[in-house]
């Protein structure tokens, strides 16, 4: 406004010549420059940014949703390449963009939070190399999430954007809605951080038997068996002479077994089975779980065995985050221990 009333004074000034015309050349460069800042500004605008006019596209049925927020758990990607390549998964929603770390072997395992704008049609899903993208799929909105139901450990099959790359594939879950809601009373006074908190919650809601391998109905779960539920997933486990064997690893508890149970199978199949485990640690004679500070992937179970001898494990992380292993298993042992204690304050009331 400055911009247009000094323009407007000079040119009345001209009117009566008092500006020459070099005077003149400089107001219509400085009225260029103004046009094409305003240019400039209007493209960066969208209608929905405009409160009223997003409302009234959504009161007439233009706009289908209102803005919602979205977890994305992206779990792996695979492909066949004529090199090995280490990428990352790139999810974009209109203006909103996230994406996961690199990983060398397309495992991820990372939950992301996805802040999806009313009017976005498309979200898009980029395989990417650095900043190359490799394959991309365009998932729908409204039919595949909203309205599609829960989306847990789909198989995308991508187009592939580069010749060297072929059969690409992203495996994702998606929780919104209601869906993201679930669970939500259950997780919300135990203090996790957001990336455990969203691992646990993609626990809870794939749903799987809950009761553990004998397929009893479920029960409503208190806040250990919903820890001790997120606490599995395939890790490398060390042994003698700098030996690494794969393994699974799962925590079992009430009412499946008396006791927490920190238990080491061969597979995800053994466990699922109910086969008894190659290793098993009762959660109380943990004494500590900690990251390994020279090795980022790798956490460490220090526990005593039925001798009281002083053992030590060590996993490098496959699956879930080093970070969130050790959080969702510290968190277990401390929630089983004040509920120990509290039991044992309530007995010796009662007692006397």
């Amino acid at each position: 406004m400055v911009a247009s009333a000094f323009i407007g004074s000079v040119l009345r000034l001209a009117t009566f010549g008092l500006v020459d015309s070099s005077s003149m050349l400089c107001v219509g460069g400085l009225f260029a420059i103004c046009a094409l800042c305003g240019l400039y500004k209007c493209s960066q605008l969208r209608m929905r940014d405009c409160t009223c006019i997003k409302r009234m596209l959504r009161s007439c049925g233009c706009d289908e949703y209102d803005d919602f927020d979205l977890m994305v758990m992206v779990h792996d990607a695979n492909f066949t390449a004529t090199s090995r390549k280490t990428t990352k998964v790139r999810i974009t929603a209109g203006r909103q963009q996230i994406e996961t770390n690199d990983n060398a072997k397309g495992i991820f395992q990372e939950p992301l939070q996805l802040a999806v704008e009313q009017g976005t049609q498309h979200i898009v899903v980029d395989l990417m190399e650095s900043r190359t993208v490799m394959a991309q799929i365009k998932i729908d909105v409204m039919t595949e999430i909203l309205q599609g139901g829960k989306i847990i450990e789909k198989e995308y099959s991508l187009k592939p954007k580069i010749k060297q790359l072929s059969n690409p594939r992203v495996k994702l879950s998606f929780h919104a809605g209601k869906d993201a809601d679930v669970e939500k009373g259950l997780l919300s006074d135990m203090n996790l951080t957001k990336e455990s908190a969203m691992i646990l919650q993609q626990s809870l809601l794939k749903g799987k038997d809950r009761a553990g391998p004998s397929g009893a109905t479920a029960e409503p779960l208190n806040p250990a068996q919903a820890l001790a539920m997120g606490i599995k997933g395939n890790l490398e486990m060390f042994g003698t002479l700098g030996t690494c064997t794969k393994v699974y690893v799962a925590v079992s508890g009430p009412p499946a077994t008396k006791k927490y149970i920190f238990s080491v199978f061969d597979d995800e199949k053994s466990h699922l089975k109910g086969e008894k485990p190659k290793l098993e640690v009762e959660l109380m004679k943990i004494l500590s779980v900690q990251e390994d500070p020279g090795r980022p992937d790798v956490f460490l179970v220090n526990y005593v065995d039925s001798r009281k001898n002083r053992e030590r494990l060590s996993f490098r992380r496959l699956d879930l985050p080093t970070a969130t292993w050790v959080e969702l298993i510290t968190k277990l042992i401390r929630l089983i221990r004040e509920e120990r204690e509290a039991s044992d304050r309530k007995k010796a009331s009662a007692g006397k």
